[in-house]
């Protein structure tokens, strides 16, 4: 498996000595890091919090799990060390572990496969690009949270104005709030978002990227595309 080495607002999401919070997100301009936050904690739900038991990955189309998250893993080594990933068309589609865990994929464009949520039974939840995911699907995958020895939810997303997403971490709950170099967390008594992650701080995404988001953008966008900020 190639070498990880999470910085430090990924860190914080991830949180692999605490488990202390139920749900968990990260919210950031684009090109910081999410998909790769959201498969860290993924490997740990997998391989450490919850062996042997089901989880999903929920995104707002299949093509982004398969196109960006699935290969995000390949270049892990991840399916180099016991994982496998089986298609919609096998009897058991998803990702596999050698130890019996197992992640589904949902898409959340089909209301039907939403839906479906309703009758698993999951010890953990990823929904990526929150912003683009119905408020609905996250409500009914809180609700099948029922196995496993940490169950937990987590989104990670850019934010999109001061939407569902803000008021369930930030605008609707009494948090304290935490400076990072880069970010801020914003921590409840069940859950923790590490929010404003702009796109400067993931190391490794090219300088030419990060000059060029920065450039002829309007303010607004800019601070949410960017800084990741809730505007």
């Amino acid at each position: 498996m190639s070498e990880i080495k999470p910085f430090n607002a990924q860190e914080e999401f991830i949180d692999p000595e605490a488990k202390s919070k139920r749900y968990y997100g990260y919210i950031s301009g684009v090109g910081a890091g999410k998909t790769f936050a959201g498969i860290l904690r993924t490997i740990h739900n997998m391989t450490e919090w919850n062996v042997g038991e089901m989880g999903a990955i929920i995104a707002p189309t299949r093509q982004m799990i398969v196109n960006v998250i699935i290969p995000e893993m390949r270049d892990l080594g991840l399916f180099d060390e016991g994982w496998e990933y089986k298609s919609a068309y096998s009897d058991q589609p998803g990702i596999h572990t050698d130890a019996g865990s197992r992640a589904l994929i949902l898409s959340a464009d089909n209301r039907q496969t939403i839906e479906r949520l309703r009758g698993l039974n999951l010890a953990w939840v990823w929904i990526d690009e929150k912003t683009a995911v119905p408020k609905r699907a996250q409500e009914i995958a809180m609700q099948r949270l029922r196995t496993g020895d940490y169950r937990n939810l987590y989104v990670t997303t850019t934010p999109k104005g001061k939407d569902d997403t803000y008021e369930f971490f930030v605008g609707n709950v009494e948090t304290t709030q935490r400076n990072l170099e880069y970010g801020t967390v914003y921590e409840a008594e069940d859950r923790m978002a590490v929010v404003g992650v702009p796109t400067d701080a993931n190391p490794h995404t090219p300088q030419d990227y990060k000059d060029a988001m920065a450039k002829d953008l309007p303010e607004e966008i800019r601070q949410q595309e960017v800084e990741g900020k809730f505007v």
